[in-house]
């Protein structure tokens, strides 16, 4: 989960709270690295106003004494009546709810402040139970590493999107300029067969030549396949990588078929990061395992939905080439991760080799 969906998370969580303890109000605040507010979620059994989120920051901004007596002891709580004593517009928007206690706990990760959750209760201060205070702390640990969890996904995000792009430029310039070298070496090799009149050596040169161009346009094909294509927001999974095998397996002579068994309902992002370890499956198949046939299979059984490819190319040792670092196996161990997949690799030299892919949907 990344921070464009915390919100959604923090309205499910904020049900429970209210079911599980009998909150008549509840509200979650949270702020950046440079204590500047995000955004406020509030609910609440009945309707009341919001208070705006600047003058919220305001109350417990770095410095204040409230935030210093939460930094002290990271839970605080208060009756109904010695909250009322307590800043304006934090009281303002509990006026028309009957609650009894105020329960106010610091989201924090070691040092680093992400925020407030603040629970009105209809309990009093006297009658909350100790476990319901231990729950309320719990929730609050689960709420702020639910955020911390979120921030660091999202700046993984951006690292692997800027390393993709760098790798993705890198890969264009040496698949570009070589066969650009490769072209004019052998356009001015077959100009100067021609004109020491050999046509056995123009013909040699001009098939080396189309070689040369059949291989510049499919590694092009598949560095413009590395672009998130428009059709897997469009159609899914299984057309975009139907689509990815016609422009580049099959245009490369690579005997390509894509089977489907079941329904499945994968998220967006599930349908991204399984594309993309296909992707390095198949780039890996064509470019360096030197396949004549690939297989993709998609299939779901028991919620579990599964992505196998598999190629007849001359193979490899997988624990060897996991222990030299290779950039395929992090990217497709990396991706697999951040949707919680399990993956195996299973191949051995001069057998080919088969990727499985496994997340619940």
């Amino acid at each position: 989960i990344g921070k464009e969906s915390i919100h959604a998370a923090y309205e499910q969580l904020s049900d429970t709270i209210l079911k599980l303890l009998g909150t008549r109000t509840i509200f979650i605040m949270h702020w950046d690295e440079q204590d500047r507010p995000v955004n406020m979620h509030c609910r609440s059994v009945i309707e009341h106003p919001y208070p705006p989120l600047d003058a919220m920051q305001q109350i417990f901004a770095k410095g204040t004494l409230l935030r210093q007596e939460l930094e002290n002891q990271k839970l605080l709580l208060f009756s109904a009546e010695q909250a009322a004593a307590l800043p304006s517009p934090l009281i303002d928007c509990l006026k028309t709810i009957d609650y009894q206690a105020l329960v106010l706990s610091l989201m924090q990760v070691g040092q680093a402040d992400y925020g407030i959750l603040a629970i009105a209760t209809s309990k009093s201060v006297e009658d909350l139970a100790p476990y319901e205070l231990s729950l309320m702390k719990r929730m609050t640990y689960d709420l702020t590493h639910l955020m911390d969890d979120a921030i660091l996904l999202d700046q993984r995000r951006a690292l692997a999107t800027m390393e993709e792009r760098n790798h993705l430029a890198r890969e264009l310039h040496d698949s570009v300029a070589q066969a650009l070298y490769g072209v004019s070496l052998f356009t001015d090799a077959t100009r100067l067969a021609f004109e020491s009149n050999r046509p056995e050596i123009v013909r040699q040169y001009l098939d080396d030549l189309k070689e040369i161009s059949q291989e510049a346009m499919s590694d092009m094909r598949m560095l413009i396949f590395e672009l998130r294509p428009p059709i897997l927001d469009e159609q899914g999974l299984a057309a975009a990588l139907q689509s990815r095998l016609d422009a580049v397996e099959s245009r490369a002579g690579v005997k390509a078929l894509l089977s489907v068994d079941g329904n499945f309902h994968l998220t967006t992002e599930q349908e991204s990061e399984l594309y993309r370890i296909a992707q390095e499956a198949l780039n890996n198949a064509v470019k360096h395992a030197h396949a004549t046939q690939v297989r993709v299979s998609l299939a779901v059984q028991n919620d579990i939905f599964q992505m196998m490819i598999e190629d007849d190319g001359v193979g490899f040792d997988p624990k060897a080439a996991e222990q030299a670092g290779g950039q395929g196996f992090r990217n497709i161990r990396e991706r697999a991760e951040i949707i919680g997949a399990k993956y195996s690799i299973i191949s051995k030299i001069g057998d080919g080799t088969k990727i499985i892919v496994k997340v619940k949907q």
